[in-house]
C-alpha cells in the first residue's frame, strides 16, 4: 500500500507459484511425413484468490520432400483451456523451406513463417529468412519478422547473424533491429555430450553399369530399409586420398547417369551409401 507521503508502506506477503507439466509423442507416417502432439497442465498461483490452472494441447504435422528440398509444417499451438478467465494465446503456425544446394559442400536454405493468432487480431506475425552454409561448419543468416511495432522507426525486425559449429559444440550471434530502441545481441553457447547420428545403413549392393557412346549409367539395387530417404554416390580421382561426393543432394532413383565419358580414360573409384533423414 502507499503511505500519507506518497511512499510505499509493507502490507503483508505474498508467494507467487507456478506449474507446467509437459507430455508429448512423435511418429512418421511413411516417407519425409511426421506427426507429434502433446498435452500440457498449467497451473499459476499470483496471490491469495487468484489461483487458476488449465490445460491444453498442441499438435504439428511436417512433410519433407528430400529429394526436392523442399519442407513443409504446420502446427497448432495452446489449443484449449483459459487462466483466470482468459483464454491461452493459441495459434496457427505455417512454415516452409527449400533447401538450394550451390555445389557439393554450399548450400542455402530459404523459409518462411507466418504465425495467425486466434484470439489476438494484433498479435500475428510473419518471418522470412535465409541461410548459407558450409560443410555443415559455419552459417550465414538474415532475416526479417513482420510484426506489429507500433510507431518505431528503421525497420525494425530485420536481423542478421552468424553460426559455428564444431563437432560436439556450436556457437551462435544474432543482432536484430529494434529500430529507434537501438538494436539486441544474443549469443549462445551449446555443447552435446555424444554424437548425435543417424543409425548406419548398409551401403547399397549391386553396383553396375551401362554405357553408350559417352553416356555411363550408374544403377544398384534398393536398400530394404523404410528409413531411407536417398543414395549418395561418391568418387575417388587417381592420386586423391579421399572420396567427394558427386551429386549435390539424395537420389531418389537408383541409378545415375555421367555423360560426356571417354572409353579408356580412368576416371576414379565409385563408392555409395544410402542415407537416413537426421
Amino acid at each position: 500500500s502507499v503511505g500519507p507521503f506518497g511512499n510505499p508502506v509493507a502490507n503483508g506477503s505474498f508467494n507467487p507459484t507456478g506449474l507446467d507439466l509437459y507430455g508429448g509423442f512423435g511418429l512418421k507416417w511413411g516417407e519425409g511425413l511426421s506427426f507429434g502432439a502433446d498435452g500440457k497442465f498449467i497451473s499459476e498461483n499470483l496471490g491469495p484468490g487468484s489461483a487458476s490452472s488449465a490445460f491444453a494441447a498442441d499438435v504439428g504435422i511436417k512433410y519433407r520432400n528430400f529429394p526436392t528440398g523442399l519442407c513443409f509444417g504446420a502446427a497448432l499451438l495452446n489449443a484449449g483451456g483459459a487462466l483466470e478467465g482468459s483464454p491461452l494465446p493459441s495459434s496457427l503456425d505455417l512454415s516452409g523451406s527449400y533447401m538450394l544446394p550451390l555445389a557439393t559442400e554450399h548450400f542455402v536454405v530459404f523459409g518462411v513463417d507466418g504465425n495467425l493468432a486466434l484470439n489476438d487480431s494484433s498479435g500475428s506475425t510473419g518471418s522470412l529468412g535465409a541461410e548459407y552454409c558450409y560443410r555443415g561448419t559455419l552459417a550465414l543468416r538474415a532475416g526479417y519478422r513482420m510484426a506489429g511495432y507500433g510507431n518505431l522507426q528503421g525497420l525494425p525486425g530485420l536481423a542478421a547473424g552468424v553460426g559455428l559449429k564444431l563437432d560436439q559444440a556450436e556457437l551462435n550471434y544474432a543482432m536484430t533491429n529494434l529500430g529507434e530502441l537501438g538494436f539486441s545481441h544474443q549469443v549462445s553457447l551449446s555443447y552435446r555430450f555424444g554424437p548425435l547420428e543417424a543409425p548406419l545403413l548398409p551401403a547399397p549392393a549391386g553396383l553396375d553399369y551401362e554405357m553408350d557412346d559417352d553416356l555411363v549409367v550408374l544403377h544398384w539395387n534398393q536398400v530394404p530399409d523404410k528409413g531411407v530417404l536417398g543414395y549418395n554416390v561418391y568418387l575417388k580421382k587417381p592420386g586423391a586420398d579421399h572420396f567427394r561426393r558427386v551429386n549435390s543432394k539424395p537420389l531418389a532413383e537408383t541409378r545415375l547417369n555421367f555423360k560426356g565419358m571417354k572409353k579408356g580414360k580412368t576416371y576414379g573409384e565409385i563408392g555409395r551409401a544410402s542415407c537416413r533423414e537426421r
